[in-house]
């Protein structure tokens, strides 16, 4: 099952700082339980709402992981509604919170992991 697997690499990025039921799974709340096919056909406001979705999960995820001040490093907010729109794409019956985790794990590399501005 996607999710299970998903949930096990969560918590290998995210290190000892991850929660779940015995089995590795949990619940996504909000947009990202969402399929992606309703981010295809979201309008303008819809999408806002995945955005605002997606920038409180990396905010969480930028909290729990080692090493990392920014998980999407230099992206701006498009870079990223891009990089989850092709995702989408390419996998609609996906739930977003699912692309959204597939998107930080390709870019995982190119995280900042310090803060820049000091």
């Amino acid at each position: 099952m996607r999710l299970l697997g998903t949930a096990l690499v969560v918590g290998l990025i995210c290190g000892g700082a991850h929660a779940a039921d015995k089995d590795g799974n949990f619940q996504i709340l909000g947009a990202g339980a969402l399929k992606c096919q309703k981010l295809l056909d979201a309008d303008k406001q819809d999408r806002l709402y995945v955005e605002t979705w997606w920038a409180g999960y990396v905010t969480g995820v930028n909290q729990t992981t080692d090493d990392t001040w920014s998980s999407v490093g230099k992206k701006s907010v498009d870079d990223v509604n891009d990089l989850i729109q092709k995702q989408c794409t390419a996998h609609p019956d996906d739930l977003i919170g699912i692309a959204v985790h597939d998107v930080l794990e390709d870019i995982y590399k190119t995280r900042t992991k310090a803060d820049p501005n000091k």
